[in-house]
């Protein structure tokens, strides 16, 4: 059994999927995050919840913590594209823009949060509000 990859983890929280989409939103701003939170219009109170998530989160480092970190943030993203798609918001990069179909989910993510920052802040707050419904 050792030899298997583990592709499951644990279920994320509203509040750990927020913190994983913003953290993945962040170059999009060049990694201005108080622009990024403006374009989303969060609240004092959502911007603490998310900076402490994010800073729980911890660095991201794949080779160090495993392919978890990986099917963790495609997790998220995952969902923010079918949200988009359903919405008919979500526009997918052309193929092979950058010659890693994983880029290419990104980029498509993050021209939705700037295209739209309201359906992506839509998003946050359904995980946000989900988070303080289970706390």
């Amino acid at each position: 059994m050792e030899q298997f990859i583990k592709t499951s983890s644990a279920k994320l929280s509203g509040l750990e999927k927020a913190a994983v989409l913003l953290a993945e939103l962040g170059p999009a701003f060049n990694n201005n995050y108080a622009a990024l939170e403006q374009a989303l219009n969060l609240s004092e109170k959502e911007k603490i919840k998310l900076a402490n998530a994010m800073k729980n989160l911890g660095s991201y480092n794949p080779a160090v913590h495993g392919i978890g970190e990986i099917l963790r943030e495609e997790s998220v993203l995952n969902e923010v594209i079918e949200f988009g798609k359903l919405r008919g918001i979500f526009h997918p990069v052309e193929k092979n823009r950058t010659g890693n179909s994983r880029f290419d989910i990104s980029n498509g993510v993050s021209d939705m949060a700037k295209q739209n920052p309201e359906a992506v802040a839509k998003i946050l707050s359904s995980w946000l509000g989900k988070e303080s419904r289970e706390n």
